[in-house]
C-alpha cells in the first residue's frame, strides 16, 4: 500500500491478521497518541503507508504479548523502525481462546492485583473455577487502565458492564433466526455476529457522540 487510504481500507488491509479490528478501535488508539493520520480537506482520515505498519506493529504487540498502550508507546518512542514484529521484550504469543492466569494477566495489561480485584468484584473480568481468564480480559485491563489516568476508576464502570449484557442479549437475539447447521451454517452465524455486533458498537459510539456534542 502505497497511497493515502481511509479508515475503511486500513480496516481491509489488516484484516486477515486482525479479523476483529474495527473503526473504533482506531479511533481509541488514535486519541491515545499512538497513531496521528493526516486529515483530507474534507476532515477524513487518510493513514500513511508508514501509518499502517504502525498500527500493525501495535496489535501485534497488543495480541501476541498484552503489553499495556503505555508501555507500547514508550517502545515505539524508543524504536527508530515501526517494524516491532520481534520486539526486545519477547513474550510468549497467547492464542485467542487460551485461558490464562491472573499472574499472566497482571504482567501483560499492567495492571496490580488490587486492580485486578476491584475488576473482578465489579464484574468487569471474570475467572473461571480454576482462576484463570479469557485472553480478551486483558483489553479490558488495558482500557480499565487508561480510563485511570482520567480519574475513572472500576467502581465507575458497573453501568459498562450492565450495558454490555444488554447489548450481548440483542446479538443473541439477532442470531436466533440463523440456523448454524452444517459448516455453512456455522459461517453465517459467524459473519452475521461480527455484522450484529460492529452495528451494535457502532451504535453505541453514536449515542455517546451525540450526547457529548450537546456539552
Amino acid at each position: 500500500m502505497t497511497a493515502e487510504c481511509t479508515i475503511g481500507q486500513v480496516i481491509a488491509e489488516l484484516s486477515a491478521e486482525f479479523p476483529d479490528l474495527r473503526e473504533s478501535k482506531i479511533r481509541y488508539l488514535e486519541t491515545e497518541g499512538l497513531i496521528a493520520p493526516s486529515r483530507t480537506r474534507s476532515g477524513y482520515r487518510a493513514y500513511s503507508a508508514e501509518d499502517v505498519e504502525k498500527l500493525r506493529s501495535i496489535l501485534r504487540l497488543q495480541r501476541d504479548n498484552f503489553w499495556p498502550l503505555r508501555v507500547i508507546r514508550e517502545h515505539l518512542n524508543s524504536t527508530p523502525s515501526v517494524n516491532v514484529a520481534s520486539p526486545t521484550r519477547t513474550q510468549r504469543p497467547i492464542r485467542k481462546g487460551q485461558r490464562i492466569s491472573a499472574a499472566t494477566l497482571q504482567s501483560r495489561s499492567g495492571i496490580d492485583a488490587k486492580a485486578l480485584a476491584d475488576l473482578i468484584s465489579f464484574g468487569l473480568v471474570i475467572p473461571d473455577p480454576d482462576g484463570r481468564f479469557e485472553d480478551s480480559a486483558a483489553e479490558v485491563c488495558q482500557v480499565v487502565a487508561a480510563l485511570g489516568g482520567y480519574g475513572i476508576e472500576p467502581r465507575h464502570l458497573r453501568s459498562a458492564r450492565v450495558a454490555a449484557d444488554r447489548e450481548v442479549g440483542l446479538v443473541r437475539q439477532a442470531l436466533a433466526g440463523i440456523d448454524g447447521k452444517g459448516a455453512d451454517g456455522r459461517q453465517r452465524r459467524v459473519e452475521g455476529r461480527t455484522a450484529v455486533l460492529d452495528l451494535v458498537v457502532s451504535l453505541h459510539e453514536a449515542l455517546i457522540r451525540t450526547g457529548l456534542s450537546q456539552d
